[in-house]
């Protein structure tokens, strides 16, 4: 949870940057957030799914990093043909909002 918070908010926090240094300082807590996150994905994922469905589940989760090197410039391209680069960043924020509060609903301990 942590983590989708410090993403959440360093995101959000992007629209208002207007120096190298606090794009600099915004992009290390992106950092801190996502890094955080990693290490809990596994003991989540070996929670929520069935010993047995283990490799695909995390195999699954693995495709995200692959795939985003490739969808994420091309969608970024299309999108500021029609949105000033704010108002992605804005875009963004309300999508890690929206995860971070299905997460927190949704999602089960870790802790058996």
């Amino acid at each position: 949870m942590l983590g989708f918070v410090i993403l959440t908010i360093a995101v959000f926090c992007f629209i208002y940057t207007h120096t190298y240094a606090s794009m600099a300082l915004i992009c290390l807590l992106i950092g801190l957030g996502a890094g955080i996150y990693l290490p809990s994905a596994i003991p989540l994922i070996t929670a929520t799914f069935g010993r047995d469905n283990w490799g695909k589940a995390i195999a699954f989760h693995e495709t995200a990093a692959s795939s985003s090197i490739l969808a994420v410039p091309l969608l970024t391209a299309l999108a500021l043909r029609f949105l000033h680069w704010r108002i992605l960043f804005f875009i963004l924020s309300t999508a890690c909002l929206s995860v971070l509060i299905s997460f927190w609903v949704f999602s089960p301990s870790p802790h058996p």
